[in-house]
C-alpha cells in the first residue's frame, strides 16, 4: 500500500508540472548538477571535434563575361561600332561562361594540374577513388552567378595559395577553353573562305593570260574594233585602194576567228571580279576572327591568398553543440 501511495504521489507531481518558463528554470535549478555535467563534457567535446576538423581557406575570383560578338563584324561592318567589343555580356553570354566553368574539361585539368587525388588524401585504390574526388572537387570549389549579373568562382583548401592558385586558374582556364571552341571554328570557316578566295585568284590569272594571249593577236576590244575595221573596210573599198582592203580583211578573219573567245573572256573575268570583290571581303573578316585573341571575361576582383582560415568556425560549432545538448 505504501509503494502504491507514493506511486501516486509522483503520478500527482508530473501532473502539476508546466512547459512554462518558470518550470523549467526550476527544473533546470533541481537538475543543476547533472546539466553541469553534461555542459561541460558537450564543452569539451565539441571543442575537441571541432580542432580535429582540418582549416580550409577561402579564395575567390569575381568576373563578368565580355561580348561574345563578332570582331570582324564591329571593326569591319558600318553598321557596327567597336564599342560593342567594350561591353559587359548579356544575361545569356553569362550562363554560357557559368556552364564552361562547371564543365569537365576544366574540372578534370584542375584535378590533373593540382594532383587533387593525392592533395585531397584519396586513395587511388580505394573504392570508388574518382566518385570521391568529384564529390571533394564539389564541395570545395563554388561557382555561381551573383544578383550583379557578375560569376564568382570561390574555392576552399587546407592550404592559402593552393585556394588562390585553383581560382585563378578556373577563371583562366574558362577564358581559354571559350577561345579554343571560338578559334577551331573561326579557323575552319576561314580555311573555306581562304580557299574559294585562292581558287577565284587563279582562275582570274588564267583568264587575263588567255586575254593576254588574244591581245597578242592584235585583239583588244572585240566591239569597237569590228566596227571600226569594217568602215575601213568598206572605205578602201570606195576609194579603190585593193591593198588596204586586203590588210584589213586578213585583220576581220583574225577578229572573226577570236573574237567571240574574247567577248566570253572579258565577261568572265568581269563576273570573277565582283566574286573576288565580294570574296576579299568575307576573306578579311573570316582571317580577322581566326587571329583575333581578346579575352573573354573582365576580372574584377582578384584571387588573394587568404590569411584567416574561412572553416571551421569553432566558437560556433561550440555554441551550437551545447545549445543542443542543454
Amino acid at each position: 500500500m505504501y509503494f502504491w501511495g507514493e506511486l501516486l504521489k509522483e503520478v500527482e507531481k508530473e501532473k502539476q508540472f508546466g512547459f512554462d518558463m518558470q518550470s523549467v528554470i526550476e527544473l533546470a535549478y533541481l537538475k543543476k548538477v547533472p546539466l553541469i555535467i553534461i555542459i561541460i563534457l558537450a564543452t569539451v567535446l565539441s571543442a575537441t571535434i571541432s580542432y580535429l576538423i582540418p582549416s580550409r581557406f577561402e579564395s575567390t575570383v569575381i568576373l563578368f563575361p565580355s561580348s561574345t560578338g563578332s570582331v570582324s563584324e564591329a571593326l569591319l561592318s558600318k553598321s557596327y561600332s567597336s564599342k560593342e567589343l567594350l561591353k559587359f555580356g548579356t544575361e545569356e553570354e553569362v550562363e554560357q561562361f557559368l556552364q564552361i566553368l562547371k564543365s569537365d574539361d576544366i574540372r578534370n585539368r584542375i584535378l590533373e594540374k593540382f594532383d587533387l587525388m593525392n592533395h585531397y588524401r584519396i586513395d587511388p585504390t580505394g573504392a570508388f577513388p574518382k566518385t570521391k574526388l568529384y564529390q571533394m572537387y564539389d564541395d570545395n570549389v563554388s561557382i555561381r552567378r551573383t544578383e550583379y549579373n557578375s560569376i564568382k568562382v570561390s574555392v576552399l583548401d587546407e592550404d592559402p595559395e593552393t585556394a588562390a592558385l585553383i581560382a585563378t586558374d578556373i577563371s583562366d582556364l574558362g577564358d581559354s577553353l571559350i577561345f579554343k571552341i571560338q578559334r577551331t571554328r573561326a579557323i575552319r570557316a576561314f580555311k573555306l573562305v581562304e580557299s574559294e578566295y585562292l581558287e577565284v585568284q587563279r582562275i582570274l590569272a588564267s583568264l587575263h593570260d588567255s586575254l593576254k594571249s588574244l591581245r597578242d593577236s592584235g585583239i583588244y576590244e572585240y566591239e569597237s574594233q569590228a566596227e571600226v575595221f569594217n568602215q575601213a573596210y568598206a572605205d578602201a573599198l570606195i576609194k579603190g585602194n585593193q591593198s588596204a582592203a586586203n590588210q584589213i580583211d586578213k585583220k576581220m578573219k583574225v577578229l572573226a576567228k577570236y573574237g567571240g573567245n574574247y567577248s566570253a573572256l572579258r565577261n568572265q573575268v568581269i563576273y570573277e571580279t565582283e566574286r573576288m570583290g565580294l570574296l576579299r571581303g568575307k576573306y578579311m573578316e573570316a582571317k580577322m576572327d581566326a587571329e583575333q585573341d581578346l579575352p573573354h571575361k573582365y576580372v574584377v576582383s582578384q584571387a588573394e591568398i587568404p590569411e584567416k582560415k574561412s572553416y571551421p568556425i569553432r566558437w560556433l560549432i561550440v555554441l551550437v553543440s551545447v545549445s543542443a545538448t542543454f
